[in-house]
């Protein structure tokens, strides 16, 4: 069990300062603007924000665990995040894979390493939020139209049908921006509601515009 806290400490040293450096770069978004009418620019700058905060999460929380134990443009920007996270994003799964591997039993008496594995777990849980949201961003966009209902009462884009839990950005109208914007959300069902989005609950999908990441 020793052995296995240790490799994981080794490699949180490891990656830490990349991390740190990736939620540093896209801090700087928070302050950019000049976006135009540029969606897809606007899109990617929340994600990459949102991806940020749990990037930011997780490295104070592994410095915790630790102590226990020049102006570019955006689009130059956009770039950096997405070429730091495909080479930090293997490093993250391997090390998330070794988290999730730590046994649940035969501590004994060792309150330290209950602590360790408990504090590791609960950023493997972090490790892999931001895996499962940088690996969406990673995605091709492979359908963009208008969502509507086929012959089997489900919402479908361009041909892609959707089932419940599927994923779909939404061009809708943002409160925040006062303008629309592309949302993520999932399709989800109830029997009062049928079909809707599941941050949107109210929202009436058919006609909405739509896109597809696969």
């Amino acid at each position: 069990m020793t052995d296995k806290l240790n490799e994981i400490k080794k490699e949180l040293d490891s990656i830490l300062p990349k991390l740190k450096k990736l939620a540093q770069t896209i801090e700087e978004l928070l302050s950019s603007s000049g976006f135009g009418d540029d969606d897809e620019k606007r899109f990617m700058v929340k994600e990459y924000r949102y991806l940020g905060s749990l990037l930011d999460d997780m490295v104070t929380y592994a410095e915790c665990l630790a102590r226990e134990w020049g102006d570019r443009g955006v689009t130059d920007k956009l770039n950096k995040i997405k070429k730091d996270l495909d080479s930090i994003l293997p490093k993250l799964k391997q090390l998330s894979k070794i988290i999730e591997d730590l046994p649940s039993s035969g501590f004994g008496n060792d309150d330290e390493e209950r602590l360790l594995v408990k504090e590791y777990r609960y950023l493997g849980s972090l490790m892999d939020d931001i895996v499962t949201h940088a690996e969406y961003l990673t995605c091709d966009v492979v359908a963009e139209g208008y969502l509507r209902l086929n012959e089997n009462g489900r919402y479908q884009c361009l041909g892609i049908e959707l089932q419940t839990g599927s994923i779909m950005e939404l061009y809708i109208y943002s409160e925040s921006m006062e303008q629309p914007e592309w949302m993520v959300t999932r399709l989800a069902y109830t029997r009062e509601k049928g079909y809707h989005a599941l941050d949107y609950p109210d929202l009436e999908l058919n006609g909405v515009r739509a896109r597809i990441r696969r």
